[in-house]
């Protein structure tokens, strides 16, 4: 809703208004920004809003600091220039990302020119047979190699012009809609771009933990591996936004929500814990497999699963904490 009611020429309005508040560090600053959200939330067109948002900043700031001093840094809590030499650096520092998109682009225009994406989309859809499960799986796969190596904008260029199309297609279909929902189109989208930054930590380019290795002297490809196991819960919360689309606040209810945040964070807990071995005490291995299990059936949309999954996981940290404390010297 927010993305719609922004306009790249005043879009720097609203990053000004956010670095400045960042800056101040004062609770105060929170001001212009809350009232800035409340007032999209009426429908006041964000391009109207922004400029006094930023003046309603400079009078809290003339109104806490006035006192403070003589000159006008003082005065204001900050140095007015500093905003000029962040805009200075954010002009240059964009240039990179320029680049990149400029690239994507060719790749995209490309792509759409020659149906290359249509083709794409038709193959994976075909090789899963219309089954969501391989379908995510084999996009997943697409999404990691097409962005191995890539920026993070032109990364998502790529991925949602190349592999969304697929996921949206066959969501629309089993939902027996004529056309795409914001709810498909975004759980897409974020399915495909979470698993091309995901590519920044799998093997074999895993970017970021090459860089990882580099500084800690350590051996690149290990990293990579050791890496993706740490964060092999991270793999599962792409499958959370297409299975559940209610976690992205999209036709939900505040209860709803409630529900399936608390539920997928425990069950990425119950994850984690069963593939790391360490809960409460050591897992022995039928405890990791049972703590996996429960995990993915609190992750996976249902109330059913969610309690039985509670309800395992509850009873094996149970055990776990009175097997610690029967092992606990008596007196501590």
């Amino acid at each position: 809703m927010l993305a719609s009611k922004v306009t790249p020429s005043y879009a720097a309005l609203g990053a000004i208004l956010t670095s400045l508040m960042a800056y101040s560090i004062n609770w105060w600053a929170v001001i212009p920004v809350a009232a800035m959200v409340g007032a999209m939330n009426f429908d006041i067109i964000f391009t109207k809003y922004a400029p006094w948002a930023i003046l309603l900043w400079l009078i809290l700031c003339f109104v806490v600091n006035g006192r403070k001093g003589t000159t006008l840094a003082e005065k204001l809590g900050f140095d007015p220039l500093d905003v000029v030499d962040a805009l200075q650096k954010g002009a240059r520092n964009v240039l990179t990302v320029a680049v990149a998109c400029g690239m994507a682009g060719m790749i995209v225009g490309t792509v759409t020119l020659t149906g290359l994406g249509l083709k794409f989309a038709t193959g994976l859809a075909s090789l899963a047979g219309n089954n969501i499960y391989l379908l995510m799986f084999f996009t997943m796969i697409s999404s990691i190699v097409l962005g191995m190596g890539v920026p993070t904008t032109a990364n998502y260029l790529i991925t949602s012009t190349i592999c969304a199309p697929a996921l949206i297609g066959l969501l629309t279909t089993m939902n027996g809609l004529d056309s795409s929902t914001m709810a498909i189109i975004m759980s897409a989208h974020l399915f495909v771009f979470y698993f091309g930054i995901v590519a920044d930590i799998t093997p074999p380019v895993a970017l970021a933990a090459m860089a990882g290795s580099a500084i800690a002297k350590g051996e690149p490809f290990k990293t990579g591996v050791t890496a993706t196991r740490i964060a092999i819960g991270a793999f599962i919360v792409p499958y959370i936004f297409v299975l559940n689309p209610s976690m992205l606040l999209i036709d939900t209810t505040f209860f709803a929500v409630v529900q399936n945040v608390g539920t997928a964070l425990l069950g990425m807990y119950s994850l984690s814990g069963g593939l790391a071995g360490f809960v409460q005490d050591h897992c022995t291995w039928y405890e990791r497999i049972i703590f996996i299990a429960a995990g993915l059936g609190m992750i996976i949309p249902g109330t059913m699963t969610d309690i039985a999954g509670l309800a395992v996981v509850g009873l094996v940290i149970a055990v776990q904490l009175m097997r610690v404390k029967n092992r606990r010297p008596a007196g501590v």
